[in-house]
């Protein structure tokens, strides 16, 4: 359900996420997707799927081939980038006290977030869906900038208390390098290819604070994210 009223109400909590406007199609994508989001209304009780919300990302339906990961791999995808308007309302989410019906980590650490608040969506697939534990409405806002994506949620009167996200990197691996000798290369010259991104586990918790009381403690599934071996390519050592 979907609602624009003059007064959105009170903020229960907001996440801000930035990305690249030089990668026009990735960014073409973020857009539209955090547009099908913007002004969304969730009654007390019901779920909401960012699948739904988006839909299917086609050519038809505006969305771009852009980077995206599948299965491990960097590829290019129709819709590439929706994962991080997914991310920040994930993210709002969590910060903001709704209920985690599903949601799955990437496969490997993000940039744009932190690790342990991403939240990657595959059309058919994988999904985000939240539910509103609270006794009111609320409603999904979205703010898109020139380079920034804020995804916030209201509600008709706040909720009591506030909720803290812990997060710790219980473990790390490190990736490998794996280096090829180009001759087209000037000697000596490098070229790094890929990127490399560490593995990590992330344990996470949430802590609900309300008044004088201890919080109660929430934890969440650990996060597992695999390392992304590096890919470098070096020139032919000069004669």
């Amino acid at each position: 359900m979907r609602s624009a009223p003059a007064d959105d109400g009170v903020l229960i909590s907001e996440f801000t996420t930035v990305f690249k406007a030089t990668n026009y199609h990735r960014a073409g994508n973020v857009r539209l997707a955090a547009q099908s989001m913007d002004g969304v209304e969730i009654r007390p009780g019901a779920l909401v799927s960012y699948n739904k919300l988006v839909g299917p990302r086609s050519e038809e339906a505006g969305f771009r081939l852009a980077p995206a990961i599948d299965r491990g791999k960097k590829v290019e995808r129709w819709g590439g980038g929706v994962c991080q308007p997914s991310s920040t309302l994930h993210a709002a989410a969590l910060v903001g006290g709704m209920t985690l019906i599903e949601r799955r980590p990437h496969t490997w650490q993000s940039k744009y977030i932190a690790s342990g608040f991403d939240a990657t969506v595959v059309w058919g697939k994988k999904d985000l869906v939240l539910q509103n534990p609270w006794e009111f409405p609320i409603r999904i806002r979205v703010d898109v900038g020139e380079t920034t994506l804020t995804t916030k949620i209201l509600g008709t009167r706040a909720p009591t208390g506030f909720v803290e996200m812990r997060t710790q990197l219980v473990k790390q691996h490190e990736f490998k390098t794996e280096v090829e000798v180009d001759r087209e290369l000037a000697p000596d010259a490098m070229l790094i290819m890929i990127t490399g991104i560490p593995g990590a586990r992330v344990a996470r918790e949430r802590l609900f604070h309300s008044g004088r009381q201890q919080p109660r403690r929430q934890r969440l599934h650990d996060d597992v994210y695999y390392p992304r071996d590096a890919l470098v390519r070096i020139g032919a050592p000069g004669s």
